[in-house]
């Protein structure tokens, strides 16, 4: 099975909370957005302060900093609810299982060995707690940025063209 095949049946599981997800995601596109930004402000301050232009620069200097503060309240905004939908979402897989398990009848427990499969329901639980967590916390903005990230830098040179 493709690993993007995995994301898609990981993440289809957070169908009952599609809603945080899908705040958690545009959360996402904006720290992309951070990521991109930041570094270009920081440069417009450079650029104001060597021009020794005072207003300009405290302008970009104000600017810069609230991308950053902004981005940290992202982040952190981010961090807590996708640690808050993977618990509860773990919780629930956990949860549907064990009501699986105890609707089966007794000569199934008698020849599976219960014992295994609630290990194996635990570790995978656990598996879909870490995939979800990273997705929301690092995967998703991360990847957003180097997709917006490579077309600009192909379109950018870093130096200027040589005389």
């Amino acid at each position: 099975m493709s690993l993007l095949r995995n994301y898609a049946r990981v993440l289809a599981l957070l169908a009952p909370e599609k809603g945080l997800a899908a705040a958690l995601a545009a959360a996402n596109v904006a720290l992309a957005a951070v990521f991109l930004v930041e570094p270009w402000l920081f440069g417009r301050v450079v650029d104001a302060l060597a021009e020794q232009n005072r207003a300009q620069a405290w302008r970009q200097i104000v600017a810069w900093t609230a991308v950053g503060f902004g981005g940290v309240a992202a982040n952190v905004w981010v961090a807590l609810h996708a640690d808050r939908l993977a618990h509860r979402r773990r919780l629930a897989v956990v949860t549907d299982f064990f009501e699986h398990a105890l609707q089966l009848p007794l000569a199934f427990h008698d020849r599976q060995h219960t014992g295994r499969l609630l290990h194996t329901l635990h570790a995978g639980a656990g598996n879909l707690f870490g995939l979800w967590l990273a997705f929301f916390r690092s995967h998703l903005s991360t990847l957003i940025a180097v997709v917006v990230m490579i077309p600009l830098a192909r379109r950018w040179p870093i130096a200027p063209p040589a005389p």
